[in-house]
């Protein structure tokens, strides 16, 4: 089980779960083809953004397998949400080691990031 005390916060960057106050900014990045090509999904219309906003922002927990946290990443220099990160509980297989690993070194950069 994973419920972690929000925000996460470094000197730069705060990690919080994303609200329906957050539309503007994440519509921003959603709607746009040069960024939707690196999704699972084409370029999404407002309302699109709005049903996926509205179903990220209950992701805020990991109680069991394919539970998954979606969070706002906001640089404190910027003020707003400039994208998201996601993390989904495999713990089996190759996949579940290639996500420990990944998660390990993106902790390691958070915790260790020059400030």
């Amino acid at each position: 089980m994973l419920r972690p005390w929000y925000p996460i916060e470094t000197e730069r960057l705060v990690l919080r779960p994303l609200t329906a106050a957050d539309l503007d900014d994440v519509h921003a990045y959603y709607r746009r083809p040069d960024v939707a090509r690196f999704l699972y999904w084409d370029a999404r219309d407002r309302e699109e953004s709005r049903l996926a906003l509205e179903a990220y922002a209950e992701r805020t927990a990991i109680d069991s397998e394919g539970d998954g946290l979606i969070l706002a990443a906001v640089p404190r220099e910027v003020g707003r949400v400039v994208g998201q990160v996601n993390l989904v509980h495999q713990p089996k297989g190759f996949f579940g080691d290639t996500q420990k690993t990944a998660l390990d070194a993106a902790l390691t950069w958070v915790l260790r990031f020059p400030r």
